[in-house]
């Protein structure tokens, strides 16, 4: 088992980001690669490409600027908690806002549906009742009146006879 294939083990199981599991695959094959260049200028430009990476690597938690040694494995176990945290609470943000601009907007269609409702209701009753004024205001004062006699004598019938 060579060490990419333990790094990639290794990391499968915490649940770590895919990309940075990547990105430290790639760091491991940059500092084999590195050690096995024979001028310093081949070395330089490795060591540019793994610095790139542990910039990379910044955001996730996991600090590998001092080396790279087999304790830093306890650095990226002791990340992965913080950065799943971190990854569940920007997405679980991300899904509140998205549910609340939702509800805005069908709150805000509920309620121009409803001004629109009322008005062609309106303008139905209006066009079915031009040029039935008198009798639809005779009526409606009848129902009115049928009603509140109706209501007076209820409460009468129901308070019974006054002595």
């Amino acid at each position: 088992m060579g060490l990419v294939d333990w790094i990639h083990d290794l990391l499968t199981p915490t649940g770590l980001n895919e990309v940075a599991a990547a990105l430290m695959r790639t760091r491991a094959l940059y500092t084999q690669a590195q050690g096995r260049c024979g001028t310093d200028e081949c070395r330089a430009e490795y060591q540019v490409k793994i610095d790139e990476i542990d910039d990379a690597l910044q955001p996730y938690g996991i600090d590998l600027r001092d080396g790279f040694t087999p304790d830093d494995w306890n650095e990226v176990v002791a990340a992965v908690p913080q950065a799943t945290l971190d990854l569940i609470t920007e997405t679980g943000e991300a899904v509140v806002g998205e549910i609340g601009d939702l509800s805005l907007k069908f709150i805000r269609g509920l309620g121009a549906a409803l001004v629109e409702g009322a008005e062609g209701a309106y303008d139905v009753i209006t066009d079915r009742l031009k040029g039935k004024e008198p009798e639809m205001v005779a009526a409606l004062t009848a129902s009115v009146l049928v009603i509140l006699v109706a209501s007076f004598l209820w409460n009468e019938v129901k308070r019974g006879p006054k002595a």
